[in-house]
């Protein structure tokens, strides 16, 4: 009678009314992506294994959640792959994650200047010259 959005507000009404019952401050933007991911899809979702968190694309955050044996199976059967784009999928295969640090890939790569005439190079270090070309210091030293 009243729409989508009128339940929207009516899931962080009663969220934010049972968290206050129970002494627990959640600031309301928590609430509001919570009821937003329940009713994006027009109508209220659960958050369960029936409703949103059962239809996560990843089949490990799919099987970290609930019914590990029967997620994992489906995926086997069905030769369904995981990306391992999530933060629990990553932890579950011992990999980083890719948030914070995680989420960095650097590469440097020195900027090279002319040195003005007359400026002679200093001779290049035993470690800078194993940098450059790839080779291992450790484990190279002569034996006399």
């Amino acid at each position: 009678m009243f729409g989508v959005e009128a339940a929207r507000i009516a899931l962080i009404h009663e969220a934010s009314r049972t968290l206050g019952e129970q002494g627990l401050g959640v600031d309301v933007r928590h609430l509001m992506l919570v009821s937003d991911m329940m009713t994006n899809e027009g109508d209220i979702r659960a958050i369960g294994r029936h409703g949103i968190s059962g239809k996560k694309t990843s089949v490990l955050a799919r099987a970290a959640f609930e019914i590990t044996a029967a997620h994992l199976l489906h995926a086997a059967i069905t030769g369904e792959t995981d990306e391992l784009r999530g933060v629990a999928e990553n932890i579950i295969v011992g990999q980083p994650i890719t948030l914070g640090t995680g989420a960095v890939n650097l590469v440097y790569r020195p900027i090279r200047t002319a040195l003005p005439p007359g400026v002679v190079p200093p001779p290049a270090s035993p470690a800078a010259t194993a940098a450059a070309t790839g080779t291992p210091t450790h484990g190279t030293e002569e034996v006399a």
